[in-house]
């Protein structure tokens, strides 16, 4: 653990940290500390305890000590749970969907400064299956650089080439994987969530991951 705050947000930024996350750089880093304590006292559990690791649960809790650690636990309960999303998210094991477009992110970002990410799940070939909508998902952790943690993400989902057989793919359980990961365990701000291109079959879809999201993410919708 870094004895000295390592984190370079200032500016505009900094400001919108204190204003919209109860950020304090007086005591950032001892609640960092403070977090890292709690977590070293879970039984069975070998948690990263580093201060780059630990602010994004911070940050995505609004400095709420309660909340945060709760993120952090489900964040590592679920990597033991699901390890097929979590597991080996190395580039070489990934980069079909990366080269195929599957996710990507855009340069600059929204009007509100959250940065924008295109999900394309129709490009994911049929043999990949679900295990790999789950990935995209798990994918979205490594998008943690500061500006990022304090201005939150701005989802796209282009269901451009989405057919029903892809749809047979998400079912309930997928679905309910799905919003687990994004509200329980991705340690961001979900900003804005919005749909381009639906299908006509689009409310079915929807329909079995609506049934799994918080109203405050359903409104951002």
């Amino acid at each position: 653990m870094a004895q000295n705050d390592p984190s370079k947000i200032s500016g505009e930024i900094l400001e919108k940290a204190k204003k919209e996350l109860n950020e304090d750089p007086q005591t950032r880093l001892i609640e960092v500390k403070n977090l890292a304590k709690r977590l070293q006292k879970v039984p069975g559990k070998k948690p990263r305890l580093d201060y780059p690791f630990l602010i994004k649960f911070l940050r995505a809790r609004k400095f709420e000590q309660e909340r945060a650690f709760q993120l952090v636990k489900s964040y590592y309960d679920v990597r033991r749970t699901q390890k097929d999303i979590f597991d080996d998210l190395k580039p070489s094991r990934v980069k079909h969907i990366l080269d195929a477009g599957v996710i990507e992110v855009l340069p600059g970002t929204d009007a509100d400064g959250a940065t924008v990410i295109v999900l394309r799940v129709g490009r994911i070939s049929l043999q990949d299956d679900a295990v790999y909508v789950l990935k995209i998902t798990g994918l979205m952790e490594k998008f943690s650089k500061e500006e990022i943690q304090v201005n939150g993400i701005h989802i796209i989902n282009n269901m451009e080439g989405i057919t029903m057989k892809h749809a047979s793919h998400i079912g309930p359980s997928v679905a309910k994987t799905i919003a687990s990961v994004i509200q329980n365990v991705v340690p961001m701000r979900f900003k804005r969530l919005d749909y381009v291109n639906e299908p006509s079959f689009f409310d079915l879809i929807f329909g079995l991951i609506k049934q799994f999201l918080k109203e405050k993410i359903l409104k951002r919708v």
